[in-house]
């Protein structure tokens, strides 16, 4: 299976977020004063979503992971994800069980096995 691009994980990850009733996220945009802070943003159900996607292989900066640690003391969930499965796995203690089935049909149509 060929490496996927940062950008197409991305993507997914946006994609089964978004599939989600009550979730809702995008992807944060580079800029001034945005350096270090992690790729997807969102929030479900009042609860605040920071996830730092890479492609395999890739690591995360020390920058980056500072950025991670600032959004989980302010009570965010976050995480680094490297395809849909690690993003799945950060967010689906916080799912309700109706929403946990939906991510599990995003995911088996997109052929991911978690």
């Amino acid at each position: 299976m060929p490496k996927r691009l940062e950008k197409s994980i991305v993507k997914g990850i946006l994609e089964m977020l978004n599939s989600i009733p009550r979730c809702v996220a995008f992807k944060r945009q580079a800029g001034p004063g945005r350096r270090g802070q992690p790729d997807i943003t969102g929030c479900y159900w009042g609860m605040r979503i920071e996830i730092e996607a890479k492609a395999l292989g890739g690591t995360v900066s020390k920058l980056q992971k500072e950025k991670l640690l600032f959004w989980k003391k302010a009570g965010a969930i976050t995480g680094v994800a490297y395809n849909e499965c690690d993003a799945w796995d950060i967010i689906r203690y916080i799912l309700t069980p109706d929403d946990k089935e939906i991510c599990r049909k995003f995911l088996q149509k997109k052929k991911q096995i978690c």
